[in-house]
């Protein structure tokens, strides 16, 4: 499990810059009651990740595994969610794509409405914590500047 860390040095003037947080456990488990069909579909279907670049030293990774994972007992443990790690190529079955599409719909459609998120404008000086256990679950922990 990884903390993360938000800073805010310089905040924009005017309208927006928000930071926000999601609960992306929540958000599937809503998926899992209001359309159980879309939240197979996102636990059971292989995705390729990718992500190439440099950090410390050059890096080319690729993974395959569903968004939603879970453990021998059926619990979510980890939520891949990155449209920008995603690989175009998907190794499915023409009748699937639609349907897979349809079920990354629904959970987006959560995960973006008012219900599942926290907005919050930092001032320069706030400092959000984050435990984040995957790429959108957070409990944050909003510190007030100086």
């Amino acid at each position: 499990m990884q903390t993360i860390f938000l800073h805010c040095i310089k905040q924009h003037e005017g309208e927006g810059g928000e930071t926000l947080l999601v609960d992306g456990f929540q958000a599937a488990e809503t998926l899992r009651a209001s359309n159980p069909a879309a939240h197979h579909i996102l636990s059971n279907t292989m995705l390729n990740f990718r992500d190439v670049g440099t950090d410390y030293r050059k890096f080319n990774k690729l993974n395959q595994m569903p968004i939603f994972v879970h453990d021998v007992k059926g619990r979510l443990k980890t939520i891949n969610w990155s449209h920008f790690a995603r690989d175009s190529h998907m190794d499915l079955n023409l009748e699937e794509v639609e349907p897979f599409y349809e079920a990354m719909r629904a959970y987006e459609d959560i995960i973006n409405s008012e219900d599942h998120f926290i907005r919050h404008k930092m001032a320069p000086g706030d400092a959000s914590a984050a435990r984040n256990s995957s790429a959108n679950l957070f409990f944050p922990i909003f510190l007030q500047g100086t």
